[in-house]
Protein backbone atom coordinates (compact mmCIF):
# COMPACT_ATOMS: atom_id res chain seq x y z
CA UNK A 1 0.00 0.00 0.00
CA UNK A 2 3.01 2.17 0.69
CA UNK A 3 4.27 1.73 -2.48
CA UNK A 4 1.19 2.94 -4.57
CA UNK A 5 0.62 5.88 -2.79
CA UNK A 6 4.90 6.87 -3.23
CA UNK A 7 4.00 6.25 -6.98
CA UNK A 8 0.75 8.04 -6.88
CA UNK A 9 3.07 11.30 -5.24
CA UNK A 10 5.70 10.66 -7.76
CA UNK A 11 3.02 10.77 -10.57
CA UNK A 12 1.23 14.00 -9.21
CA UNK A 13 4.69 15.51 -9.16
CA UNK A 14 5.55 14.80 -12.29
CA UNK A 15 2.10 15.90 -13.45
CA UNK A 16 2.40 19.09 -11.58
CA UNK A 17 6.23 19.53 -12.85
CA UNK A 18 5.08 19.10 -16.74
CA UNK A 19 1.95 21.71 -16.00
CA UNK A 20 3.92 24.08 -14.60
CA UNK A 21 6.89 24.01 -17.64
CA UNK A 22 3.36 23.80 -20.46
CA UNK A 23 2.47 27.12 -19.06
CA UNK A 24 6.13 28.68 -18.88
CA UNK A 25 6.66 28.08 -23.03
CA UNK A 26 2.99 28.66 -24.01
CA UNK A 27 2.78 30.82 -27.01
CA UNK A 28 -0.76 31.83 -25.17
CA UNK A 29 1.65 34.70 -23.24
CA UNK A 30 0.84 38.06 -25.24
CA UNK A 31 4.11 39.81 -27.50
CA UNK A 32 2.47 43.39 -25.85
CA UNK A 33 2.93 45.38 -22.80
CA UNK A 34 -0.50 46.34 -21.41
CA UNK A 35 -0.12 49.35 -23.31
CA UNK A 36 0.79 49.42 -26.71
CA UNK A 37 1.73 52.06 -29.30
CA UNK A 38 2.44 51.93 -33.21
CA UNK A 39 4.57 54.19 -35.43
CA UNK A 40 3.43 53.87 -38.87
CA UNK A 41 6.19 56.44 -40.89
CA UNK A 42 3.66 57.28 -43.45
CA UNK A 43 0.06 56.52 -43.98
CA UNK A 44 -0.49 53.25 -45.40
CA UNK A 45 2.26 51.88 -43.15
CA UNK A 46 -0.17 50.74 -40.49
CA UNK A 47 -1.91 48.84 -43.43
CA UNK A 48 1.20 47.07 -45.25
CA UNK A 49 3.50 46.22 -42.57
CA UNK A 50 1.22 46.70 -39.01
CA UNK A 51 -2.37 45.68 -39.44
CA UNK A 52 -1.31 42.26 -38.00
CA UNK A 53 0.18 42.91 -35.37
CA UNK A 54 -2.42 46.01 -34.67
CA UNK A 55 -5.18 43.35 -34.61
CA UNK A 56 -3.02 41.18 -32.12
CA UNK A 57 -2.21 44.10 -30.25
CA UNK A 58 -5.93 44.90 -30.07
CA UNK A 59 -7.50 41.12 -29.12
CA UNK A 60 -4.48 40.53 -26.41
CA UNK A 61 -4.94 44.53 -24.32
CA UNK A 62 -8.24 45.38 -25.94
CA UNK A 63 -8.78 48.95 -27.97
CA UNK A 64 -9.07 51.17 -24.94
CA UNK A 65 -5.22 50.28 -24.73
CA UNK A 66 -3.64 50.59 -28.39
CA UNK A 67 -2.73 54.01 -29.95
CA UNK A 68 -1.49 54.52 -33.41
CA UNK A 69 1.07 57.52 -34.03
CA UNK A 70 1.46 58.66 -36.96
CA UNK A 71 5.00 60.04 -37.89
CA UNK A 72 4.64 62.08 -40.90
CA UNK A 73 2.06 63.52 -43.61
CA UNK A 74 3.81 61.41 -46.51
CA UNK A 75 3.81 64.42 -48.59
CA UNK A 76 7.29 64.51 -49.63
CA UNK A 77 7.55 61.91 -51.28
CA UNK A 78 6.49 61.37 -54.64
CA UNK A 79 3.45 59.65 -53.83
CA UNK A 80 -0.13 59.59 -55.76
CA UNK A 81 1.77 59.38 -59.20
CA UNK A 82 -1.26 58.53 -61.14
CA UNK A 83 -2.65 61.05 -63.74
CA UNK A 84 -5.65 61.31 -61.76
CA UNK A 85 -3.89 62.95 -58.80
CA UNK A 86 -1.55 65.37 -60.81
CA UNK A 87 -3.74 68.29 -60.12
CA UNK A 88 -3.08 68.16 -56.29
CA UNK A 89 -1.56 69.92 -54.06
CA UNK A 90 0.57 68.66 -51.24
CA UNK A 91 -2.27 69.41 -48.93
CA UNK A 92 -5.18 67.56 -50.87
CA UNK A 93 -2.58 64.86 -51.38
CA UNK A 94 -2.14 64.78 -47.33
CA UNK A 95 -5.78 65.05 -46.95
CA UNK A 96 -6.38 62.37 -48.92
CA UNK A 97 -3.77 59.94 -47.52
CA UNK A 98 -5.02 61.22 -43.84
CA UNK A 99 -8.48 59.84 -44.76
CA UNK A 100 -7.54 56.58 -45.83
CA UNK A 101 -5.39 55.98 -42.70
CA UNK A 102 -8.06 57.23 -40.49
CA UNK A 103 -10.51 55.21 -42.13
CA UNK A 104 -7.71 51.58 -42.15
CA UNK A 105 -7.21 52.19 -38.68
CA UNK A 106 -10.53 52.56 -38.03
CA UNK A 107 -11.11 48.98 -40.10
CA UNK A 108 -8.66 47.54 -37.93
CA UNK A 109 -10.30 48.48 -34.50
CA UNK A 110 -8.48 51.36 -33.43
CA UNK A 111 -10.54 53.97 -31.44
CA UNK A 112 -10.45 57.45 -32.90
CA UNK A 113 -9.23 59.15 -29.86
CA UNK A 114 -5.99 57.35 -29.55
CA UNK A 115 -4.99 58.02 -33.17
CA UNK A 116 -2.56 60.43 -33.32
CA UNK A 117 -1.82 62.11 -36.84
CA UNK A 118 -0.10 65.35 -35.58
CA UNK A 119 3.50 64.00 -34.36
CA UNK A 120 5.38 65.13 -38.02
CA UNK A 121 8.66 64.64 -37.22
CA UNK A 122 11.28 62.60 -35.24
CA UNK A 123 11.23 64.86 -32.32
CA UNK A 124 8.12 64.57 -31.78
CA UNK A 125 7.85 61.05 -31.81
CA UNK A 126 10.34 60.64 -29.80
CA UNK A 127 8.98 63.20 -26.85
CA UNK A 128 5.35 61.08 -28.08
CA UNK A 129 7.06 57.63 -27.03
CA UNK A 130 8.32 59.55 -24.01
CA UNK A 131 4.60 60.79 -23.17
CA UNK A 132 3.69 57.34 -23.26
CA UNK A 133 6.27 55.95 -21.35
CA UNK A 134 5.55 58.34 -18.42
CA UNK A 135 1.60 57.82 -18.79
CA UNK A 136 1.55 54.32 -18.46
CA UNK A 137 3.13 51.60 -17.27
CA UNK A 138 3.84 49.01 -19.03
CA UNK A 139 3.95 50.21 -22.64
CA UNK A 140 5.32 48.43 -25.94
CA UNK A 141 6.85 50.50 -28.72
CA UNK A 142 6.15 49.27 -32.22
CA UNK A 143 8.07 50.78 -34.85
CA UNK A 144 9.45 50.32 -38.57
CA UNK A 145 12.99 48.24 -38.33
CA UNK A 146 15.87 50.58 -37.71
CA UNK A 147 18.35 47.85 -39.82
CA UNK A 148 16.20 45.57 -42.47
CA UNK A 149 14.67 48.39 -44.79
CA UNK A 150 15.73 50.41 -47.94
CA UNK A 151 13.82 53.59 -47.17
CA UNK A 152 15.81 55.77 -45.08
CA UNK A 153 12.49 57.38 -43.14
CA UNK A 154 11.38 53.82 -41.88
CA UNK A 155 15.26 53.30 -40.99
CA UNK A 156 15.37 56.58 -38.61
CA UNK A 157 12.11 55.80 -37.72
CA UNK A 158 13.25 52.76 -36.01
CA UNK A 159 16.31 54.32 -34.84
CA UNK A 160 14.43 56.49 -32.55
CA UNK A 161 12.58 53.99 -30.93
CA UNK A 162 15.90 51.98 -30.71
CA UNK A 163 17.67 54.92 -29.08
CA UNK A 164 15.37 55.74 -26.52
CA UNK A 165 15.40 51.57 -25.74
CA UNK A 166 19.19 51.58 -25.87
CA UNK A 167 19.44 54.80 -23.23
CA UNK A 168 16.69 53.37 -20.82
CA UNK A 169 14.23 55.72 -21.50
CA UNK A 170 11.65 53.08 -22.68
CA UNK A 171 11.60 49.60 -21.72
CA UNK A 172 10.42 47.34 -24.72
CA UNK A 173 9.90 47.86 -28.24
CA UNK A 174 9.50 45.81 -31.16
CA UNK A 175 9.48 46.34 -34.98
CA UNK A 176 8.10 45.46 -38.05
CA UNK A 177 9.53 44.27 -40.99
CA UNK A 178 8.74 43.66 -44.68
CA UNK A 179 8.56 39.80 -45.69
CA UNK A 180 11.15 40.43 -48.17
CA UNK A 181 13.81 40.80 -45.20
CA UNK A 182 12.77 38.08 -43.17
CA UNK A 183 15.70 36.15 -44.08
CA UNK A 184 18.08 38.42 -42.62
CA UNK A 185 17.20 38.79 -38.67
CA UNK A 186 19.55 36.34 -36.83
Amino acid sequence: MNKNITMLIISFLIVAVIGVMQQSTSYEQSNFGDTVVFYPQHQDDETLWAASAILEAIQERGADNVYVVLVSYGTGIKVLKDEKYSQLSNMQKYEYREREFLDAVKQLGVKQENINSESTSFELMEQTALDFEHRFKNVTHVAHTYKYDWHLQHLKNGSVIQSLYNSGKIKHALYFIKPQYEKDIP
